[in-house]
This record gives structure tokens, sequence and C-alpha cells, in this order.
């Protein structure tokens, strides 16, 4: 379904988790291909229904496997954002990169704030607190990088307006 993002979050390390289980997430991810994947390592909480179980697998074992499961969706992740390329995209700008004032950063519907990656914006004239067309120029794992389209931003904003409208009310 063109247009949507489908993310999922793991845990590895569950207990009982063997390396056979472990591949079988493995070929689940490659076979699904998350936009956006979460993998956390297990560890015992109390008051849940797993406190019991301990925590018999190795602490190693466990950053092992949230790494090799990490390792493969960013390879997927970076495939998925190739395809961008080219596209131009709706990108709600939010302001300057927290690493550098010189790159204004946004994101598309399909990024959660402050967990996925980001439009970096290298060029054009990127206006805060509004929806810009973006064209895709290049494209890392986790970012985008992109440049803003001059043109339609009224129509743009208006949607934002809207939305942020949406969004504010008790």
């Amino acid at each position: 379904m063109p247009g949507i993002a489908i993310r999922s979050n793991f845990i590895v390390g569950f207990p009982g988790e063997d390396e056979a289980a472990f591949e079988e997430l493995k070929d689940f991810v490659k076979e699904a291909r998350f936009d956006h994947v979460g993998v956390f390592t297990y560890s015992p909480e109390e008051g849940t229904s797993a406190y019991g179980l301990g925590d018999p697998i190795p602490k190693r074992t466990k950053e092992a496997r949230k790494r090799r499961l990490l390792e493969l969706q960013q390879k997927i992740a970076r495939e998925k954002n190739q395809e961008k390329v080219g596209q131009v995209i709706e990108v709600l700008v939010e302001g300057a990169h927290e690493e550098t004032d010189l790159i204004v950063k946004g994101r598309h519907a399909g990024q959660a704030p402050e967990i996925d990656g980001n439009v970096l914006l290298v060029d054009g004239t990127p206006q805060v607190n509004t929806i810009q067309r973006v064209r895709i120029v290049k494209a890392h794992a986790y970012d985008l990088i992109g440049e803003v389209e001059e043109g339609g931003l009224e129509a743009s904003t208006a949607a934002y307006e809207l939305a942020f409208r949406k969004r504010s009310r008790p």
C-alpha cells in the first residue's frame, strides 16, 4: 500500500529464546521489510508475568542479537530510503538540526518524532512550522537529504495549520 510506513518493536533475549528462535525473528524482519524497527533487550521487570522466568540469557548474547537485528534493519531501511530518491514528498519543517544550525530538519508522515530519522533540508527556502514539498536527493539508513521545492507553500501551510488545530484541541 503506497504512502504508509509500518513499524514494529521487538524484544531479544526473552527467557527460552534460543539461536533458532532468534534466526526465525531475523527471517521475519527480512521478509516483512518494516520501515522502522526498535529492538530492546529483555530484562525482568517486577510485577510482570515474565518476572518469574528470571534472566537466563547472558547480557552479551542479548546485546549481540540486538546488534545483529539492528544491522539487518539498517540495511532494509537504507534500501527503502533509497527508493525515495528523486521523489517529491511533503515534509513538516521543524527547525535547526540539534548538531548544527546550518541544516534545517523536518520529517515526513512516516517518521515519528524523536524516534526515527529526519529529512535534512540542504537547499531551497525551508519555512519552519510548515509542510513543504521536498525533493529527496540522497538517502542514508535513517535520514533523507532533500531540497525544498519552491511554490505550493500556501496550500501546504494551510494543511499544516489544519492538522495543528486538530492536535491542539482538548
